[in-house]
């Protein structure tokens, strides 16, 4: 049988969520992965463990998040919402998985999110498909 890849989500810590923001969309991905042999699971950035090459994230596991331990995933979708604290804080550990040449981040940071939007909310053409 092939060995299972695993999939990370790094998302953001928020005090109104428990355990993490998105948690519907983070349960639909782990049960879509699933069905095509990869293991899914969510952390935040605080959680990796750069010198033990390991981190704590959560895993869904008959319908509820279980916490453990996982090796660094094969993939990582970056789900963060930045700040410049949390980049002071824990950018160093997101920038050395990045540096591992064994991880994969399927996507890439969109810097300055709420300039863009306000620069696109000034364009009559773009603005009636922005919210509000």
């Amino acid at each position: 049988m092939e060995r299972m890849k695993t999939m990370g989500i790094m998302t953001t810590r928020h005090i109104h969520f428990s355990p993490f923001p998105e948690e519907a969309y983070y349960r639909e991905l782990s049960e879509e992965g699933r069905k095509h042999h990869l293991r899914v699971f969510v952390f935040f950035p605080d959680q990796i463990e750069p010198f033990g090459q390991k981190i704590s994230g959560y895993i869904l596991n008959e319908g509820r998040w279980i916490k453990k331990n996982f090796p660094y995933p094969a993939l990582i979708y970056d789900r963060v919402f930045y700040t410049a604290e949390s980049l002071k804080r824990d950018g160093w550990k997101v920038a050395q998985l990045k540096q591992n040449g064994g991880i994969l981040f399927l996507n890439r940071g969109l810097p300055n999110k709420w300039e863009q939007y306000l620069t696109l909310r000034e364009n009559r053409k773009l603005s009636p498909y922005l919210p509000p």
